[in-house]
């Protein structure tokens, strides 16, 4: 099973590109792993993405140093360090949450705790079915998507596994 369950603080905001027609967040997450020898706290980092609605619920409701839980899976890839190519992998978010207070993002970009008398939070109308609309990924053209409603992906037409 690949699944990665984690919980941290964002290391910077949330970062917006394209990819194709899909939107992709990029964003590093710092989560405490115990204490060193010295009994100073060890963080370690993950570098994820969230793909479509899950980026723009990251990008509308995240910032830098906020809490935040993310189930996902590993997903290998590459880079060059001075000239040697390295192993690497990122976490494709496949869920998101608060992981502490909800905040309002004012447009000057400070955030305060919103006003939630009953430990839940609100999700603005509409963003549900965008947000936990349910989403796979295609084997195909490697993009995770809203299949259609026969079963293909909107992307290649290709049937998608249930």
């Amino acid at each position: 099973m690949n699944q990665i369950i984690l919980s941290g603080h964002l290391g910077d905001d949330p970062k917006i590109v394209m990819a194709g027609d899909h939107k992709k967040a990029l964003f590093s997450l710092a989560v405490r792993d115990g204490l060193d020898k010295e009994g100073q706290p060890k963080t370690l980092w993950f570098y994820c993405e969230a793909w479509d609605g899950r980026a723009e619920f990251i990008n509308a409701h995240f910032r830098k140093g906020q809490r935040i839980e993310v189930i996902g899976k590993a997903v290998p890839g590459t880079f060059e360090k001075n000239g040697i190519i390295q192993s690497s992998f990122r976490v494709q978010c496949q869920s998101v949450d608060f992981g502490g207070p909800k905040t309002e993002n004012t447009s000057s970009g400070d955030s305060k705790p919103s006003e939630v008398g009953d430990g839940f939070m609100n999700i603005p109308e509409g963003l549900e079915e965008d947000v936990f609309a349910e989403t796979v990924f295609c084997p195909n053209c490697f993009n995770e998507v809203r299949p259609n409603p026969d079963n293909t992906c909107p992307n290649c037409n290709s049937t998608l596994p249930r």
